[in-house]
């Protein structure tokens, strides 16, 4: 490997603290000056920290949530484990007293039937190691795979998820694993690798984050049960429409349910909560507005029988487009070594190492009179958007890749504008970055060479010529960088972040893809995208009524 200190252009050039500079201005401990801080994900002291704050389990001082704070692994706490953490109803106990929160009785293995009990098992938990209270805790989430949607609001306020830049800036001076993508844009998030981080345990815990933003809440929960709509208006709030679920009983028992459920849209406020079913029919807007001040200076008017089903059929519309998908399309883009200029690259043509990887990763499909997801491209006769292309399955999840070698090529158009309107348009696209097979020189990408105001994910992998020479078996690297405002996703990549081709790698590369997006669209460029389309929709139901 080239370790010239001054590369020429293209040739990986040394880029450390002035280009990925974090916003903290704290020091890393035992890193270079200027260096951008280690900034620590949710892992498992997290888990830990939230589930006692939450369920009042911590005492401060040795032995509590705070002096344990520091320690344990660094597993990436995902949203789905946050949702059967924090939710009450699966994690509930009984107080005698009712003036102190006692715990969780699955979590002390058995009913927490009186306060003295309690007060027993809580001090029992608090003398348990940070590894053994996570190991408890990641038994009742596996147990459960339940989500409760109305402790939203709790959730965001029980953990904030930090964002970092880069936390490991030693691995920019690794000689043996320069980095793969080195962003000259400060605001970048980057992920290289963590030392502290196993493969093994990664793939222990792969799966799909997000899974509460598939839901429809009004169709799931309301379209088919008795329930009311209501509907409102005001310069500030703009236009409200409130569902609430009439008292509903147990088929079997005839027991009525606990709670009514309730759910109010609104251009800034998207909320499922529950008003007790004990309310009378006559209190039940008094219930809610008591529950959400905000919206109680509103005159809500009942939304008449014959009008509500097509008010009903815009709100599931609604829902539908702005769920997120199980069908997802990814940009594939080849970049050889040393090219900087995106026409460049989406002039290049296929390769026998980018082919390898695609058969890898799914399975070559022909286009024309294809019955699955196509991902926009064109399955008619005349394939005017290429004859192939790779697609493949994953957890119920359909991913089709846009390649840019496979796209229709046009010898006269310099910037290719047809392959760049399909990768342009995907919100996570991966480089394959691809050396030069007689070269030493190695380089990196940077993701401002792509001009492109809609990609945010960029999966940077390149082949790893030393470790397949060595073992015979095609080895691959990996790095991330994504645009601020991205929330952190998983798996998280091990350093050093190379990794034999296997079943293995398919299943972190893919569901580390489809996570990526979900969190890509957390940012303020998709969520200011998301509220106009519900303005519009809502806007239109009004003019239903």
């Amino acid at each position: 490997m080239a370790t010239d200190p001054s590369p020429t252009k293209g040739a990986r050039r040394s880029r450390s603290g002035s280009i990925l500079q974090s916003k903290s201005s704290d020091a890393v401990p035992g890193g270079a000056k200027g260096a951008p801080p280690a900034t620590k994900l949710v892992g498992a002291s997290d888990l830990v920290l939230a589930f006692e704050k939450t369920y009042g389990l911590s005492k401060p001082g040795p032995g509590g949530a705070a002096a344990t704070a520091e320690d344990g692994g660094r597993t990436r706490l995902s949203k789905q484990e946050l949702d059967m953490l924090l939710s009450k109803e699966t994690l509930r106990v009984r107080s005698t007293k009712g003036k102190k929160k006692s715990g969780v009785q699955e979590l002390f293995g058995g009913e927490v039937t009186n306060y003295g009990n309690a007060e027993n098992q809580l001090q029992n938990w608090q003398q348990l190691d940070i590894a053994k209270k996570e190991r408890r805790i990641r038994s009742i989430m596996e147990r459960r795979n339940s989500m409760k949607f109305d402790l939203e609001k709790l959730l965001d306020e029980s953990i904030p998820i930090p964002k970092t830049i880069l936390e490991y800036p030693e691995l920019l001076k690794d000689p043996m694993h320069p980095p793969l993508v080195l962003p000259s844009d400060q605001n970048m998030l980057v992920e290289l690798g963590d030392p502290e981080t196993r493969f093994d345990d990664q793939l222990s815990f792969l799966h799909i984050e997000k899974r509460d933003v598939e839901v429809l809440p009004f169709r799931d929960w309301f379209l088919n049960q008795p329930h009311v709509l209501y509907v409102a208006t005001d310069s500030v709030a703009g236009p409200v429409v409130l569902a609430i679920q009439r008292q509903k009983k147990d088929k079997v028992t005839g027991a009525i349910a606990e709670n009514c459920r309730v759910l109010v849209r609104s251009k800034d406020v998207d909320e499922w909560l529950f008003i007790p079913s004990q309310t009378k029919s006559g209190e039940l807007l008094d219930a809610f507005k008591k529950a959400m001040p905000a919206f109680a200076s509103l005159k809500f008017s009942k939304v008449k029988s014959q009008k509500a089903a097509s008010l009903a059929a815009k709100i599931v519309e609604m829902e539908e487009m702005m769920t997120i998908k199980r069908t997802v399309k990814f940009g594939v883009l080849l970049c050889k070594g040393g090219q900087e200029d995106e026409n460049k690259m989406f002039q290049n043509s296929m390769t026998p190492a980018l082919e390898e990887f695609l058969e890898f990763m799914g399975t070559k499909i022909e286009l024309s009179g294809w019955t699955g997801f196509a991902g926009g491209l064109d399955t008619s006769a005349e394939c005017r958007t290429g004859k192939s292309t790779y697609y493949t399955e994953i957890d119920e999840f359909k991913l089709l890749f846009h390649v840019s070698t496979m796209l229709p090529y046009f010898p006269l158009d310099e910037q290719q504008l047809e392959r760049k309107r399909h990768l342009g348009n995907d919100i996570v696209c991966v480089i394959f970055l691809e050396e030069d097979a007689n070269s030493d020189v190695e380089h990196f990408f940077d993701p401002s060479w792509l001009h492109t105001g809609f990609t945010h994910v960029f999966f940077v992998v390149s082949p790893d010529r030393e470790m397949t020479k060595k073992t015979g078996v095609t080895h691959y690297r990996l790095a991330v960088a994504c645009h601020s405002g991205t929330t952190p996703f998983g798996p998280r990549i091990p350093a050093p972040a190379v990794f034999p081709k296997g079943p293995e790698l398919r299943s972190f590369f893919l569901t580390k893809l489809i996570n990526s997006e979900r969190a890509a669209l957390t940012a303020p460029a998709f969520q200011a995208r998301l509220q106009k389309v519900k303005e519009t929709y809502l806007s239109t139901m009004f003019k239903l009524l």
